[in-house]
């Protein structure tokens, strides 16, 4: 090798531990440093692929959120407020700021390829309680792409909470068949005392198209109900492709008459698609079902719900979106039945709420609620995104992004317009990838309604679709076209 080269060389590694050491100093201190020259930092790191610049990569994405997290506590108190906190809005941009960096990290994660960054990531994933939920989540995502050799040996990781265990059922559905080893604790984790937890264990089985898990499955659905009764459903469906749904009498039946060769690993397990529950007994909300046992209704109050769904003003004969939805609520609450839970959230440029928190759907609760909606009086503004974070703050979510015990499992948003911060457009990338992050478990169902012809059909499918929700949109002359 020339003397050139060697130079060369050394000049380039000299420019590399130059643009490691920046992004270092950047990513320890929020003291005179801009976003902007975090996201340089970034790209300075080129296309380094190693462990070094996985953990790098991880602890900057650490240090953002605890930098979010003050940011978010500030913002709780407003936001729980009924009246206008004129703070909200500039801490808002600043979380934004810093959420546009941590997905910059996110997508220099993505590219890392080497078995060993990437090994790096799946430890952390699994092993560090510190990071936020949606990253190691994110990250446990990669498992797929470790080798053979770098599962010898591995067990079942230990799970000291329920979030842990969470995350080493998505290890287990990411890595699918070369799961089948821990089929064992998976099943155990069937019977978890909190149904997301079991739910996470049926769609882990589900993967690894194991047989020992078909038997237990369908003694599940004798257990459950709801939700996650529909996921013990879905998770025998596609192991056996069988379009059977969720009667335990049903599966009983198929075991007994065609499941053997299925349960004794005859018949190759997996690639089945589960069918749609028809929910025919549910009450409907602007025709989508409420199926839910704890429902939150998000309703828009902004002045543009004083016109008709064809968009212009309306007269005294006409019906004016805010009447459409109203009357639809008043009715639909007057069909709860009394275990049922729910809540109300009306939103314009700022927030109200029915009650502080969920509520049994009593006859007496229920009369107050539809008064209460008798008396909502239509503001400026369309706060989408301050009407979700609410949401999910009281379904429990706290400041940080951790799991919580969700207090609710059906959302309905209805709007007529296109979200709006303070006075301006907002972003609804922004929103879209706020609620992955709310909801990263998906938890909670989303269902969207759209009255109007002027609604943001693009944002509210994509809302919806995230969130395993469904879209209806209200047309002029149209109630109630699905678009799911």
């Amino acid at each position: 090798m020339t003397r050139l080269a060697i130079s060369l060389l050394l000049l380039a590694g000299l420019a590399g531990a130059q643009d490691t050491g920046r992004f270092r100093r950047v990513f320890s201190t929020s003291e005179d440093v801009t976003q902007k020259q975090r996201l340089e930092a970034i790209e300075g790191l080129g296309d380094a692929d190693s462990v070094e610049i996985a953990s790098l990569l991880v602890d900057a994405y650490l240090f953002l959120e605890n930098e979010a997290g003050e940011d978010i506590e500030r913002r709780r108190p407003g936001l729980q407020r009924d009246e206008k906190d004129r703070s909200l809005n500039p801490l808002r941009k600043e979380i934004d700021e810093v959420r546009v960096v941590q997905e910059a990290l996110e997508n220099r994660l993505q590219k890392l390829k080497t078995p060993e960054a990437i090994e790096r990531l799946v430890d952390r994933a699994l092993g560090s309680t510190r990071l936020p939920l949606s990253l190691r989540l994110r990250l446990i995502r990669r498992a797929e792409s470790l080798t053979d050799d770098q599962l010898v040996g591995r067990s079942f990781p230990r799970a000291k909470s329920t979030e842990d265990l969470l995350v080493a059922l998505r290890f287990a559905e990411s890595l699918g068949p070369r799961a089948s080893v821990w089929v064992q604790p998976v099943l155990r984790a069937l019977k978890h005392k909190e149904s997301i937890v079991r739910e996470h264990a049926a769609a882990a089985l589900a993967r690894m198209a194991s047989p020992e898990s078909i038997e237990p499955l369908i003694e599940r659905l004798g257990e459950e109900e709801g939700r996650t009764q529909e996921r013990m459903g879905e998770a025998l469906e596609i192991l056996t492709r069988q379009p059977i749904g969720t009667s335990k009498v049903a599966w009983d039946r198929w075991l007994e008459a065609e499941g053997q060769p299925y349960v004794s690993g005859n018949v190759k397990l997996g690639g089945g698609k589960p069918t749609k529950p028809s929910h025919s007994n549910a009450s409907r909300y602007h025709s989508i079902p409420v199926d839910g046992e704890s429902v939150l209704y998000l309703i828009d109050s902004s002045l543009s719900m004083n016109q008709t769904l064809r968009g212009k003003q309306a007269d005294e004969k006409d019906e004016t979106r805010w009447m459409r939805a109203r009357d639809e609520l008043i009715r639909v609450l007057g069909e709860l039945s009394p275990e049922k839970r729910f809540n109300i959230v009306h939103f314009a440029g700022t927030l109200e709420q029915f009650q502080p928190k969920m509520v049994k759907a009593t006859p007496a609760n229920v009369r107050r609620a539809q008064q209460w909606l008798r008396e909502i009086e239509l503001k400026f503004g369309t706060a989408i995104y301050d009407a979700l974070e609410r949401a999910f703050i009281i379904a429990g979510r706290g400041t940080f992004d951790r799991y919580y015990e969700c207090q609710v499992d059906t959302i309905f948003l209805l709007t007529d317009g296109r979200p709006y911060v303070g006075n301006q457009p907002d972003d609804p990338k922004r929103i879209l990838a706020a609620v992955k992050r709310w909801n990263a478990l998906n938890q909670v169902t989303l269902h969207v309604i759209g009255l109007g012809n002027d609604v943001p059909r693009g944002f509210l499918k994509s809302l919806a679709t995230d969130q395993k929700g469904s879209l209806i949109l209200e047309r002029a002359g149209d109630k109630g076209t699905a678009d799911q």
